[in-house]
């Protein structure tokens, strides 16, 4: 029993890949937007 335990600590917890990289991508996109606003040149 003390393996089993020791062992289900070495195991991550499950989590929503497809969630996770639907916020990655979505946050990337608006990181994206946001900065590009300030890029461009006013003079030119």
């Amino acid at each position: 029993f003390k393996v089993d335990r020791e062992r289900k600590l070495l195991v991550p917890p499950p989590f929503n890949v497809s969630s996770l990289k639907e916020y990655i991508m979505t946050s990337l996109t608006d990181a994206i937007e946001k900065s590009s606003r300030h890029l461009r040149d006013p003079t030119g």
